[in-house]
């Protein structure tokens, strides 16, 4: 498998890159809702909902503004292999048709957690890429594995994004944090609290861009032109 190698230096020049790319695509970047609170000694696993090709982006972006915490986040092998650099932004491998690497992939997840830096993991548990309207979001049995193997302070935090156009030429981007899910307390039941958790969230943008109101805007892109 191909580990995160991260470098400051990539961080550098991806930041400047994705703020490009951002102010040139969307809108504005929403946030509906608070920020939930995150202790030092909790290791965090973010739980998106996965619908489209910039969800990564959008919460290494997150991570950056609102927590800053080391990034990780798993992809496939054939694409990794590809764009090698996302492996010094904190990507790592996983080969879905291989049971051997699978085991050394999420051994590996586990060490991550053990670690002593803060860390945030994006992790997708429906396990692909589907529509933003796909009903029920299914959870994929991995991100149980990844939760029975850690013993320490996990906690798992729900997202919803979805990509809107509205009143801009450019599509508005929306998001949704749930609350924030310990592991400690979560048995049997852990996979149907996260696709309600998550669930909940698209359900509660949906609710806010009915009335209007469309939450804090961190980031403003190109508007229309009056």
């Amino acid at each position: 498998m191909i580990k995160a190698n991260h470098k400051k230096w990539a961080e550098f020049i991806f930041e400047m890159y994705i703020t490009r790319l951002f102010r040139k695509s969307f809108s504005s970047l929403n946030l509906i809702g608070e920020i939930p609170e995150i202790q030092d000694n909790q290791q965090v696993i973010v739980l998106p909902n996965h619908s489209s090709w910039w969800d990564g982006f959008f919460v290494w972006y997150l991570n950056k503004i609102y927590f800053e915490r080391k990034f990780y986040i798993m992809m496939l092998e054939s694409r990794l292999e590809k764009y090698n650099f996302f492996s010094k932004l904190g990507a790592f491998s996983i080969n879905q048709t291989n049971p051997k690497s699978i085991i050394e992939t999420f051994t590996y997840i586990n060490e991550i957690l053990k670690s002593k830096d803060k860390v945030l993991l994006n992790y997708y548990p429906q396990g692909e890429l589907l529509p933003n309207f796909y009903r029920p979001i299914n959870i994929q049995p991995g991100i149980l594995k990844v939760i029975s193997k850690y013993d320490g302070n996990l906690s798992l935090l729900p997202l919803g994004i979805k990509i809107e156009f509205l009143k801009e030429r450019l599509p508005l981007v929306f998001f949704n944090f749930g609350k924030l899910i310990s592991t400690k307390n979560e048995k049997v039941d852990s996979s149907q609290k996260i696709q309600n958790s998550i669930e909940n969230c698209l359900i509660t943008i949906n609710k806010k861009i009915l009335e209007d109101n469309y939450g804090e805007a961190f980031f403003e892109g190109k508007k229309s032109p009056t």
